[in-house]
């Protein structure tokens, strides 16, 4: 029964606190809108049985391999019509703030012989209602979010927000060595022109469904290699992902990345250049941020060794002027960085740099110009 909320997680007075206390708190709470079908003996089986889709032989089957269930038809505009209202109810009953639209992805055709329209536009049906959903859901509460768990231009066109599990599995290949970070620079530049400018990508180190689909998401929860990908996550313009439990032990580390990431807003807004810091050794993984003009400057060592990289970094697109003087301060650690005994630098002595850094632990530097 979609109506009624799961007494093993609270009542009504509960949910309601939990999104006043939420948004106490400055934040927004979105709940699961699961549309791929309701349990084998739901009242709507009986109530409405032109809701669900029938197999060749005229039989309800499970949606998305899940055989406890019965699959809705996605482009009934009975069910649509629905979906959207029980989304609305909701909003205006507990006023939550939006929410995460689970798998609308991979329908399986309804072979249903009654059906006006033909067999796979239960699929696209998705598209159709959660066009319909945003429309409505901006009309009732305006700073309302529509986050999408699929990804592409389809669901980016209907959703505020869309996972990136494209981009979650290539970074885990970097961690794995699987490619260079020359190959995921590359491979960054192209991806990000696959979305029209603006699009609010987000991106995990895990999710509920990474066990299943990437083994080494589990395999290195607490590690420095996680510490170092949520931190390229957000050095590269996503937003990041906090998957329950993979906090644990690590909570300073990620008040202190996300609190960077609302400090400087280069790391939200600014335009991305990937690897642009010149370097022999191959195990350097950089990105410049760059808004009007204030510039940001990650690095990270992805070997596995302790290394000193001789790095020529790019001034002019950095916004440093040789003749000028700087400090240099480096974010996660709070401080200004030091170099032969002095915290002050003329711009062309920043140009070729000696770095010896510890392994996969990540930096963000600014470069602050001297009156």
């Amino acid at each position: 029964d979609f109506h009624r909320l799961d007494p093993y997680l609270g009542g009504e007075d509960e949910l309601r606190n939990l999104v006043d206390r939420a948004h106490q708190l400055g934040m927004k709470v979105l709940l699961d809108f699961v549309s791929q079908g309701c349990s084998l003996n739901a009242r709507y089986l009986q109530e409405h049985p032109q809701w669900f889709e029938r197999d060749e032989q005229g039989k309800m089957f499970a949606s998305h391999d899940w055989n406890d269930t019965y699959s809705f038809d996605w482009a009934n505009p009975e069910f649509q019509k629905f979906m959207i209202d029980f989304a609305l109810q909701h909003v205006k009953k507990y006023d939550i703030d939006g929410f995460r639209i689970d798998a609308p992805h991979g329908k399986e055709p309804n072979w249903d012989r009654n059906l006006p329209y033909r067999a796979s536009a239960s699929s696209l049906g998705s598209g159709e209602m959660l066009k319909k959903l945003r429309e409505e859901l901006k009309k009732a509460k305006p700073d309302s979010i529509l986050l999408c768990e699929s990804y592409g231009p389809m669901f980016h066109r209907d959703h505020d927000m869309t996972y990136d599990y494209n981009a979650h599995h290539m970074f885990y290949r970097l961690l794995l060595r699987k490619i260079t970070p020359q190959e995921m620079g590359t491979w960054l530049e192209d991806h990000f022109s696959s979305l029209p400018d603006g699009a609010i990508r987000v991106c995990f180190a895990e999710t509920h469904d990474t066990r299943d689909v990437n083994w080494a998401a589990m395999a290195l929860r607490g590690s420095l290699a996680t510490q170092a990908l949520m931190a390229i996550i957000v050095a590269c313009g996503f937003v990041p992902m906090v998957y329950s439990g993979q906090e644990e032990g690590q909570r300073e580390y990620y008040k202190r990345l996300f609190s960077l990431r609302h400090q400087l807003p280069p790391l939200v807004w600014g335009k991305r250049l990937f690897n642009p810091v010149s370097c022999s050794d191959s195990n350097l993984f950089s990105v410049i941020r760059k808004r009007g003009a204030e510039s940001v400057l990650f690095i990270v060592n992805l070997s596995p060794h302790l290394k000193t990289f001789s790095c020529l970094l790019p001034l002019k697109k950095l916004g440093v002027e040789e003749e000028s003087r700087y400090s240099v301060f480096e974010h996660l650690k709070g401080e200004r960085a030091e170099m032969k005994g002095t915290k002050i630098f003329q711009g062309k002595e920043l140009k070729e740099m000696k770095l010896t850094l510890i392994p996969f632990q990540p930096h963000f530097f600014t470069f602050d110009r001297l009156k």
